[in-house]
């Protein structure tokens, strides 16, 4: 019984240590501040929706299929590939952004992207396509391979296989990791102010609390804080949602 107890004592630690700072954060919020800063609040949302939602999309696009490749083919040095793709995952995206921001800088035909809103879509790609990849792998290694065998000896291609077979039956899993992938790519924050800057024309959720921060306007940060904690909340909640 008092071991049990232990246990319930953890998880009460671990949850007052995330809740008291929303709670005293909430009590501090200026809800009449929401109103007087509308229109920026609203630019910052539709800004890091729209870039999140590009870079979500295209991370899908090739993160998917790469994953598969990865769960189901054998090929020369996939260690060493699985190894590097997974170091965006560890490192931290400031460090990722400047890996970037060197190649762009460096690349003429690149250059023109850094301080851009684009800059912003290339800083949330860097980091969530490696998210996806990592989820999208776990997902297609537990899809029992032997529908794949079926499959194959039914006369489909292994195109028409990773279509027709794996793809619907990762559903759920391909929607989940999108969910989670947009949500990080809305909450990015390191990687975009190395390669977007920090000004109002590439001000998304996160970059508007680093500017609130830097004039000492918590009340104001606040704001977009609570903006991307509802925002993760509903995300989770739709994960959990699909089971």
């Amino acid at each position: 019984m008092r071991s049990q107890n232990l246990l319930y004592l953890s998880l009460a630690i671990v949850f007052l240590f995330y809740i008291l700072p929303l709670l005293f954060a909430f009590f501090k919020l200026d809800l009449g501040k929401i109103f007087v800063e509308m229109d920026a609040i609203t630019r910052a949302i539709f800004l890091s929706v729209t870039t999140a939602t590009f870079s979500t999309l295209i991370s899908l696009f090739i993160g998917v299929p790469s994953a598969y490749i990865l769960s189901r083919r054998d090929f020369p040095g996939k260690s060493v590939v699985e190894t590097f793709l997974d170091v965006p995952v560890v490192i931290p995206p400031v460090a990722l952004g400047t890996l970037f921001l060197v190649l762009f800088s460096e690349t003429q035909v690149f250059s023109g992207i850094l301080f851009t809103p684009y800059a912003i879509i290339v800083a949330q790609l860097a980091v969530v396509t490696a998210i996806i990849l990592r989820l999208m792998k776990t997902v297609f290694d537990q899809i029992d391979v032997s529908y794949d065998y079926v499959a194959r000896s039914l006369g489909y291609t292994p195109t028409e296989v990773f279509l027709k077979v794996d793809l619907p039956m990762a559903k759920n899993g391909i929607i989940s990791s999108a969910i989670l992938a947009w949500t990080r790519a809305a909450g990015e924050f390191g990687a975009t102010i190395v390669l977007a800057g920090a000004s109002k024309n590439v001000e998304t959720l996160p970059i508007s609390i680093y500017l609130k921060l830097s004039v000492a306007d918590i009340s104001g940060a606040l704001i977009s804080v609570f903006i991307l904690v509802g925002i993760g909340i509903a995300a989770i909640s739709a994960i959990k949602r699909l089971g």
